[in-house]
């Protein structure tokens, strides 16, 4: 979204600390979920089954492409927002 005429300095500088909020919070959540290993069972001493092992790599792809769609929908709705505002 262009800060432009339109938008105040403070509007503005609201709208990019919102962002900046939303993008942190993103990392912090990716960062979980990649270092989250699929050998845990194994060190806490269970024997899982290939099945565990294929429900870990699911679960993480899910949760990723969660993350992928709150910030595909966060894009669309700042692409919108700016060129409803023209």
């Amino acid at each position: 979204m262009a800060c432009d005429v339109v938008r105040t300095g403070s509007s503005c500088r609201t709208v990019v600390h919102d962002i900046e909020t939303v993008v942190i919070d993103w990392t912090h959540q990716i960062r979980e979920v990649l270092k989250k290993d699929s050998a845990q069972p194994l060190l806490e001493g269970f024997n899982p089954t290939p099945y565990v092992e294929i429900d870990f790599w699911d679960a993480k792809a899910q949760n990723l492409r969660c993350i992928f769609h709150q910030v595909t929908f966060l894009a669309i709705v700042f692409l919108l927002d700016d060129y409803i505002d023209r």
